[in-house]
């Protein structure tokens, strides 16, 4: 990926103006970059070894010692779109950035490069990493026991307002019950087709659970699940 595929997108653009101008949205000094990524690694045993012993290590290198870096974590994938798939390998990492840029210049680093060409081989599909700007930090999301990601895809302008409503309903839900609740979210920066991101930090699944099977949250995350093009995982990330 390269700097210039992804900045300067007039999709993109439009997206990111709608968006901050909306009635809704925060002040955009609270806002933070913030990075997922869920690489696809194959499931034979050689490869989900070489992943945990080779590849996952030389990574937290890299990014540990990246300028710009304010906060990493990294950990697994146990549920996505609500099965569970804990029995597979599905790592997820997740980055608070300084800018925008410092995504950018990691990628472009002779060392990612490096990394790449040694991992590609492994991974079912290239990593697509997704930097959003999101209303607050991630920090205290990715420090919870639990930490889920709603990824709405945003096809046209229209959806906007859509997506950021339907996430404020659920939240707001979700918090007349369980109000110690981490969330943020946030459209994304750096991909071709854009998207908007909702994280929220649970004290842990049995909290979730719970939380959202009382039938007003319930109603309001099916509501949020019936836009088009939302995918959805669940990380527990080590601290």
């Amino acid at each position: 990926m390269s700097y210039k595929m992804v900045r300067g997108l007039p999709k993109l653009a439009a997206f990111h103006r709608q968006l901050i101008s909306s009635p809704t949205s925060r002040s955009i000094q609270t806002m933070a970059f913030t990075e997922l990524v869920t690489p696809a690694i194959k499931q034979d045993e050689a490869s989900k070894n070489f992943f945990m012993t080779t590849l996952a290590p030389m990574l937290g290198s890299i990014i540990s010692s990246a300028p710009g870096l304010k906060h990493n974590v990294s950990g697994r994938v146990i549920f996505e779109d609500n099965s569970d798939v804990g029995s597979e390998l599905k790592p997820a990492v997740g980055i608070e950035w300084e800018k925008e840029d410092n995504l950018y210049a990691l990628l472009a680093g002779e060392d990612f490069k490096a990394f790449g060409g040694q991992a590609k081989s492994y991974f079912t599909r290239p990593p697509q990493p997704e930097l959003y700007k999101t209303d607050i930090s991630p920090v205290a999301a990715f420090s919870s026991a639990a930490t889920e990601v709603f990824r709405i895809k945003i096809e046209d302008e229209t959806k906007i307002e859509k997506a950021q409503q339907a996430w404020e309903s659920l939240i707001a839900t979700i918090r007349k019950t369980t109000p110690e609740i981490e969330a943020l979210s946030g459209p994304s920066l750096n991909l071709k087709e854009p998207l908007f991101v909702g994280i929220i930090g649970w004290k842990g699944v049995d909290a979730r659970n719970t939380a959202l099977d009382l039938p007003e949250a319930a109603k309001s995350k099916n509501d949020l699940e019936s836009l088009d093009g939302v995918t959805s995982f669940i990380a527990q990330f080590a601290h």
